[in-house]
Protein backbone atom coordinates (compact mmCIF):
# COMPACT_ATOMS: atom_id res chain seq x y z
CA UNK A 1 0.00 0.00 0.00
CA UNK A 2 1.47 3.42 -0.94
CA UNK A 3 2.71 5.62 1.87
CA UNK A 4 1.50 9.24 1.90
CA UNK A 5 4.18 11.85 1.38
CA UNK A 6 5.27 13.42 4.69
CA UNK A 7 4.18 17.03 5.10
CA UNK A 8 7.51 17.97 6.70
CA UNK A 9 10.94 16.36 6.85
CA UNK A 10 13.86 16.94 9.21
CA UNK A 11 17.23 16.43 7.55
CA UNK A 12 19.78 13.83 8.57
CA UNK A 13 22.73 15.64 10.17
CA UNK A 14 26.40 14.67 10.32
CA UNK A 15 28.62 14.51 13.39
CA UNK A 16 31.99 16.24 13.29
CA UNK A 17 34.83 13.69 13.31
CA UNK A 18 38.53 14.27 13.87
CA UNK A 19 39.70 11.36 11.68
CA UNK A 20 38.43 9.22 8.82
CA UNK A 21 36.61 6.02 9.88
CA UNK A 22 38.76 2.91 9.57
CA UNK A 23 36.11 0.21 9.98
CA UNK A 24 32.76 -0.41 8.33
CA UNK A 25 31.28 0.14 4.88
CA UNK A 26 31.32 3.86 4.03
CA UNK A 27 30.47 6.18 1.17
CA UNK A 28 32.64 9.29 0.90
CA UNK A 29 31.17 12.40 -0.71
CA UNK A 30 32.28 15.96 -1.23
CA UNK A 31 31.44 18.26 1.68
CA UNK A 32 29.78 21.27 0.13
CA UNK A 33 30.26 24.79 1.43
CA UNK A 34 26.70 26.06 1.15
CA UNK A 35 23.18 25.82 2.55
CA UNK A 36 21.26 22.60 3.11
CA UNK A 37 18.05 22.48 1.07
CA UNK A 38 15.17 19.98 0.97
CA UNK A 39 12.56 19.83 -1.79
CA UNK A 40 9.03 18.50 -1.41
CA UNK A 41 7.57 17.62 -4.81
CA UNK A 42 3.86 16.89 -5.17
CA UNK A 43 1.60 17.34 -8.19
CA UNK A 44 3.80 19.97 -9.82
CA UNK A 45 4.47 21.98 -6.65
CA UNK A 46 8.10 22.15 -5.48
CA UNK A 47 8.46 24.14 -2.24
CA UNK A 48 12.07 24.44 -1.10
CA UNK A 49 12.90 24.25 2.60
CA UNK A 50 15.99 25.08 4.62
CA UNK A 51 17.43 22.82 7.27
CA UNK A 52 15.27 24.57 9.87
CA UNK A 53 12.08 24.33 7.81
CA UNK A 54 11.97 27.86 6.36
CA UNK A 55 10.33 28.09 2.92
CA UNK A 56 12.86 29.55 0.46
CA UNK A 57 10.89 28.90 -2.73
CA UNK A 58 10.45 32.63 -3.38
CA UNK A 59 14.18 33.19 -2.88
CA UNK A 60 15.04 30.57 -5.51
CA UNK A 61 12.53 30.96 -8.36
CA UNK A 62 14.85 29.73 -11.12
CA UNK A 63 15.81 26.61 -9.19
CA UNK A 64 12.17 25.87 -8.31
CA UNK A 65 11.21 26.21 -11.99
CA UNK A 66 13.96 23.81 -13.05
CA UNK A 67 12.97 21.24 -10.42
CA UNK A 68 9.35 21.47 -11.61
CA UNK A 69 10.44 20.06 -14.96
CA UNK A 70 11.26 16.72 -13.34
CA UNK A 71 8.51 14.26 -14.15
CA UNK A 72 7.23 12.85 -10.86
CA UNK A 73 4.06 12.78 -8.77
CA UNK A 74 5.73 13.05 -5.35
CA UNK A 75 9.21 13.05 -3.83
CA UNK A 76 11.42 14.48 -1.09
CA UNK A 77 14.90 15.46 -2.27
CA UNK A 78 17.83 16.28 0.01
CA UNK A 79 20.89 18.25 -1.04
CA UNK A 80 22.90 21.44 -0.71
CA UNK A 81 22.98 24.67 -2.70
CA UNK A 82 26.27 26.34 -3.54
CA UNK A 83 27.83 28.95 -5.80
CA UNK A 84 31.03 28.01 -7.61
CA UNK A 85 33.90 30.41 -8.23
CA UNK A 86 35.87 30.68 -11.46
CA UNK A 87 37.89 27.59 -10.44
CA UNK A 88 34.81 25.49 -9.76
CA UNK A 89 35.23 25.63 -5.98
CA UNK A 90 32.37 26.44 -3.63
CA UNK A 91 32.35 30.11 -2.62
CA UNK A 92 30.26 30.62 0.51
CA UNK A 93 30.58 34.39 0.44
CA UNK A 94 29.37 34.46 -3.18
CA UNK A 95 26.38 32.37 -2.11
CA UNK A 96 25.53 34.91 0.59
CA UNK A 97 25.92 37.73 -1.91
CA UNK A 98 23.59 35.96 -4.36
CA UNK A 99 20.81 36.10 -1.79
CA UNK A 100 21.65 39.63 -0.66
CA UNK A 101 21.46 40.85 -4.27
CA UNK A 102 18.44 38.66 -5.14
CA UNK A 103 20.48 37.16 -7.98
CA UNK A 104 20.22 33.41 -7.42
CA UNK A 105 20.14 32.11 -11.00
CA UNK A 106 23.70 30.72 -10.80
CA UNK A 107 23.08 28.66 -7.65
CA UNK A 108 23.76 24.93 -8.05
CA UNK A 109 21.74 22.27 -6.23
CA UNK A 110 23.70 19.10 -5.46
CA UNK A 111 21.40 16.20 -4.53
CA UNK A 112 22.66 13.36 -2.36
CA UNK A 113 19.62 11.64 -0.83
CA UNK A 114 16.07 10.56 -1.63
CA UNK A 115 14.02 9.92 1.54
CA UNK A 116 10.71 9.53 -0.32
CA UNK A 117 9.63 8.77 -3.90
CA UNK A 118 6.24 8.26 -5.50
CA UNK A 119 4.38 6.56 -2.67
CA UNK A 120 7.42 4.86 -1.18
CA UNK A 121 8.85 5.99 2.17
CA UNK A 122 12.55 5.22 1.75
CA UNK A 123 13.81 6.36 5.13
CA UNK A 124 14.35 2.77 6.31
CA UNK A 125 16.01 1.79 3.02
CA UNK A 126 19.84 1.56 3.18
CA UNK A 127 21.65 4.67 2.00
CA UNK A 128 23.43 2.91 -0.87
CA UNK A 129 20.09 1.82 -2.35
CA UNK A 130 18.57 5.30 -1.91
CA UNK A 131 21.49 6.93 -3.70
CA UNK A 132 21.36 4.45 -6.58
CA UNK A 133 17.64 5.11 -6.95
CA UNK A 134 18.21 8.89 -6.83
CA UNK A 135 20.88 8.73 -9.54
CA UNK A 136 18.81 6.51 -11.83
CA UNK A 137 15.63 8.50 -11.19
CA UNK A 138 17.31 11.79 -12.07
CA UNK A 139 18.65 10.33 -15.32
CA UNK A 140 15.29 8.85 -16.29
CA UNK A 141 12.96 11.64 -15.23
CA UNK A 142 14.73 14.81 -16.27
CA UNK A 143 13.42 16.62 -19.35
CA UNK A 144 14.91 16.26 -22.80
CA UNK A 145 17.06 19.30 -22.13
CA UNK A 146 19.48 18.26 -19.39
CA UNK A 147 19.17 19.94 -16.02
CA UNK A 148 21.52 22.91 -15.71
CA UNK A 149 21.59 23.58 -11.98
CA UNK A 150 20.41 20.32 -10.39
CA UNK A 151 23.09 17.65 -10.17
CA UNK A 152 23.68 14.29 -8.49
CA UNK A 153 26.49 14.29 -5.91
CA UNK A 154 28.55 11.28 -6.96
CA UNK A 155 30.64 9.40 -4.42
CA UNK A 156 34.38 10.07 -4.37
CA UNK A 157 35.00 6.59 -2.97
CA UNK A 158 33.22 3.78 -1.17
CA UNK A 159 33.77 0.34 0.25
CA UNK A 160 34.68 -1.67 3.35
CA UNK A 161 37.77 -0.66 5.29
CA UNK A 162 38.68 1.95 2.69
CA UNK A 163 41.53 4.30 3.58
CA UNK A 164 39.93 7.67 2.89
CA UNK A 165 42.83 9.76 4.17
CA UNK A 166 44.15 10.35 0.61
CA UNK A 167 40.67 11.50 -0.42
CA UNK A 168 40.54 13.97 2.46
CA UNK A 169 44.05 15.22 1.74
CA UNK A 170 43.18 15.70 -1.93
CA UNK A 171 40.07 17.69 -0.96
CA UNK A 172 42.12 19.89 1.36
CA UNK A 173 44.84 20.40 -1.26
CA UNK A 174 42.14 21.51 -3.69
CA UNK A 175 40.91 24.06 -1.10
CA UNK A 176 37.60 22.24 -0.70
CA UNK A 177 35.55 22.10 2.49
CA UNK A 178 36.27 18.43 3.24
CA UNK A 179 34.42 15.11 3.06
CA UNK A 180 31.19 13.59 4.31
CA UNK A 181 31.41 9.92 5.27
CA UNK A 182 28.14 7.97 5.35
CA UNK A 183 27.51 4.36 6.29
CA UNK A 184 26.28 2.46 3.25
CA UNK A 185 23.63 0.62 5.28
CA UNK A 186 22.37 3.67 7.20
CA UNK A 187 18.66 4.56 7.28
CA UNK A 188 17.58 8.18 6.92
CA UNK A 189 16.91 9.78 10.29
CA UNK A 190 16.10 13.43 10.96
CA UNK A 191 18.67 13.68 13.74
CA UNK A 192 22.43 13.98 14.15
CA UNK A 193 24.17 10.63 14.39
CA UNK A 194 27.49 8.93 13.75
CA UNK A 195 26.04 7.25 10.65
CA UNK A 196 27.06 10.45 8.85
CA UNK A 197 30.42 12.01 9.68
CA UNK A 198 31.87 15.32 8.51
CA UNK A 199 35.61 15.55 7.96
CA UNK A 200 36.58 19.19 7.54
CA UNK A 201 39.70 20.77 6.14
CA UNK A 202 38.81 24.06 7.78
CA UNK A 203 36.65 24.94 10.74
CA UNK A 204 34.06 27.54 9.79
CA UNK A 205 31.70 28.99 12.36
CA UNK A 206 29.31 31.93 12.45
CA UNK A 207 29.82 34.36 15.33
CA UNK A 208 28.37 37.65 16.50
CA UNK A 209 30.75 40.60 16.11
CA UNK A 210 30.20 42.39 19.40
CA UNK A 211 32.85 45.03 18.85
CA UNK A 212 36.47 45.55 17.98
CA UNK A 213 39.81 46.53 19.41
CA UNK A 214 41.88 49.41 18.09
CA UNK A 215 45.43 49.17 16.88
CA UNK A 216 48.08 50.29 19.34
CA UNK A 217 49.80 52.35 16.67
CA UNK A 218 46.66 53.88 15.16
CA UNK A 219 43.60 54.57 17.29
CA UNK A 220 41.49 55.16 14.18
CA UNK A 221 42.19 51.69 12.76
CA UNK A 222 40.63 48.34 13.65
CA UNK A 223 43.03 45.92 15.31
CA UNK A 224 40.81 42.86 15.64
CA UNK A 225 37.15 41.87 15.71
CA UNK A 226 35.76 40.68 19.03
CA UNK A 227 33.56 37.60 18.63
CA UNK A 228 30.90 35.90 20.70
CA UNK A 229 28.29 33.15 20.45
CA UNK A 230 24.86 32.80 21.98
CA UNK A 231 24.67 30.10 24.66
CA UNK A 232 21.61 27.94 25.35
CA UNK A 233 20.11 30.72 27.49
CA UNK A 234 20.50 33.28 24.70
CA UNK A 235 23.33 35.20 26.39
CA UNK A 236 26.45 36.20 24.51
CA UNK A 237 29.59 34.33 25.51
CA UNK A 238 33.04 35.48 24.31
CA UNK A 239 35.12 33.16 22.17
CA UNK A 240 38.05 35.37 21.14
CA UNK A 241 39.16 37.67 18.37
CA UNK A 242 39.65 37.44 14.62
CA UNK A 243 41.95 39.49 12.46
CA UNK A 244 40.01 41.67 9.99
CA UNK A 245 42.84 41.66 7.43
CA UNK A 246 41.66 42.25 3.87
CA UNK A 247 38.05 41.42 4.70
CA UNK A 248 37.56 44.83 6.30
CA UNK A 249 38.86 46.56 3.21
CA UNK A 250 36.70 44.35 1.01
CA UNK A 251 33.59 44.89 3.13
CA UNK A 252 34.31 48.40 4.30
CA UNK A 253 30.65 49.37 3.87
CA UNK A 254 29.77 47.13 6.80
CA UNK A 255 31.54 49.42 9.26
CA UNK A 256 29.53 52.39 8.03
CA UNK A 257 26.43 50.32 8.71
CA UNK A 258 27.75 49.49 12.17
CA UNK A 259 28.06 53.17 12.92
CA UNK A 260 24.35 53.62 12.26
CA UNK A 261 23.50 50.56 14.34
CA UNK A 262 25.34 51.46 17.54
CA UNK A 263 22.22 50.62 19.54
CA UNK A 264 22.50 47.04 18.33
CA UNK A 265 25.81 46.74 20.15
CA UNK A 266 24.71 47.89 23.57
CA UNK A 267 25.63 45.50 26.38
CA UNK A 268 23.24 42.66 27.15
CA UNK A 269 23.58 40.16 30.03
CA UNK A 270 26.90 38.50 29.24
CA UNK A 271 30.36 37.88 30.59
CA UNK A 272 31.89 40.28 28.06
CA UNK A 273 33.69 43.18 29.72
CA UNK A 274 33.54 46.65 28.15
CA UNK A 275 36.90 48.15 27.34
CA UNK A 276 38.01 51.51 26.04
CA UNK A 277 35.67 53.05 23.48
CA UNK A 278 37.11 54.79 20.44
CA UNK A 279 36.44 58.48 20.10
CA UNK A 280 33.66 59.74 17.89
CA UNK A 281 29.87 59.91 18.18
CA UNK A 282 29.25 57.02 15.78
CA UNK A 283 32.01 54.66 16.93
CA UNK A 284 31.22 51.07 17.78
CA UNK A 285 31.89 50.10 21.39
CA UNK A 286 35.01 48.03 21.85
CA UNK A 287 35.10 45.01 24.13
CA UNK A 288 37.85 43.18 25.89
CA UNK A 289 38.14 39.44 25.48
CA UNK A 290 36.83 37.44 28.44
CA UNK A 291 36.88 33.71 29.02
CA UNK A 292 36.85 31.66 25.83
CA UNK A 293 34.98 28.74 27.47
CA UNK A 294 37.63 26.32 26.26
CA UNK A 295 37.66 27.44 22.62
CA UNK A 296 39.29 30.29 20.82
CA UNK A 297 39.44 31.06 17.08
CA UNK A 298 43.19 31.57 17.06
CA UNK A 299 44.68 32.38 13.66
CA UNK A 300 41.15 32.89 12.38
CA UNK A 301 40.12 35.04 9.44
CA UNK A 302 36.88 36.75 8.48
CA UNK A 303 35.29 35.10 5.44
CA UNK A 304 32.10 37.15 5.18
CA UNK A 305 29.39 38.89 7.12
CA UNK A 306 25.68 39.53 7.18
CA UNK A 307 24.34 42.64 8.92
CA UNK A 308 21.55 42.32 11.46
CA UNK A 309 18.68 44.76 11.57
CA UNK A 310 19.18 48.03 13.40
CA UNK A 311 17.40 48.39 16.69
CA UNK A 312 18.03 44.82 17.79
CA UNK A 313 20.60 43.56 20.25
CA UNK A 314 22.19 41.36 17.61
CA UNK A 315 25.33 42.61 15.96
CA UNK A 316 26.94 41.70 12.68
CA UNK A 317 27.41 38.00 12.06
CA UNK A 318 30.48 36.66 10.34
CA UNK A 319 31.84 33.36 9.10
CA UNK A 320 35.26 32.72 10.59
CA UNK A 321 37.61 30.03 9.39
CA UNK A 322 40.10 28.23 11.61
CA UNK A 323 42.10 25.21 10.52
CA UNK A 324 41.85 22.11 12.68
CA UNK A 325 39.88 23.61 15.55
CA UNK A 326 36.92 22.26 17.48
CA UNK A 327 33.47 23.81 17.50
CA UNK A 328 32.52 26.14 20.37
CA UNK A 329 29.97 24.82 22.83
CA UNK A 330 26.44 25.81 21.96
CA UNK A 331 27.38 27.27 18.59
CA UNK A 332 25.84 26.29 15.27
CA UNK A 333 26.84 26.94 11.68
Amino acid sequence: MPSPIPETLSPQLATLASAVPLQGHWIFENKFDGYRLLTRMENGRVPLFTRNGHDWTDKLPALAAELATLRTTSAWLDGEIVVADEHGRDDFNALQNAFDRKCTQAILYWLFDLPYLEGHDLRDTPLAARRTLLRDWLQAHQPEQALQHVQFSAALGEGAGMDAEPLLQAACNAHCEGLIAKRQDAPYRGTRSDHWLKLKCQRRQEFVIVGYTVRSDDASAIGSLVLAVHDDAGSLQPVGNAAPAGAVRQHGHCWARCASCTSALQPSPTTLRPAARPAGPAAMPAWSNGSSRGWSPRSASLNGHRPARCGTRRSLHCAVTKRRATSPAGAQR
